[in-house]
């Protein structure tokens, strides 16, 4: 019968520590990473979201102005009949019919209701709406 000595037994057992602390080191290093990535992903699309929002914005606005000229040439000018209730976010960005101009990237969308002092200028652009009435008023 073979009796392993006590040095043996001792050097064995300080390489499975030794392995279980990397390959512990290692998950926790993994994790981190993939914390990190996450962070940076949710940074990145924020500031694109945030970006997209502005350029839909300054294009609402100036459908806002497309519109007063509309107007100003043709007073009777309109899009859709008139909704109740008014400034119904909702109507105006999926229901309501309007004149759809794509500018370079983005859209926009003018509605005037029938009969009304109500005109609207939808700006889009990726994910960004805004929707802006005829006095430059964020709905």
């Amino acid at each position: 019968m073979m009796v392993e000595s006590p040095r043996i037994k001792s050097a064995a057992s300080k390489k499975g520590n030794i392995l279980l602390f990397s390959i512990a080191y290692s998950a926790l290093l993994l994790l981190m990473a993939v914390i990190l990535l996450k962070v940076v992903y949710n940074s990145y699309a924020a500031e694109k979201f945030l970006c997209e929002r502005e350029q839909a914005f300054w294009l609402a606005r100036g459908g806002v102005e497309i519109g007063k000229n509309k107007l100003a040439q043709n007073h009777f000018w309109y899009t859709d009949l008139p909704h109740v209730p008014a400034n119904d976010a909702e109507w105006i960005k999926n229901a309501a019919f309007g004149e759809i101009n794509e500018l370079g990237q983005g859209k926009l969308k003018l509605v005037r209701e029938k009969e009304t002092n109500r005109l609207y200028s939808v700006g889009m652009r990726g994910r960004g709406r805004v929707i802006l009435n005829m006095d430059g008023k964020e709905i």
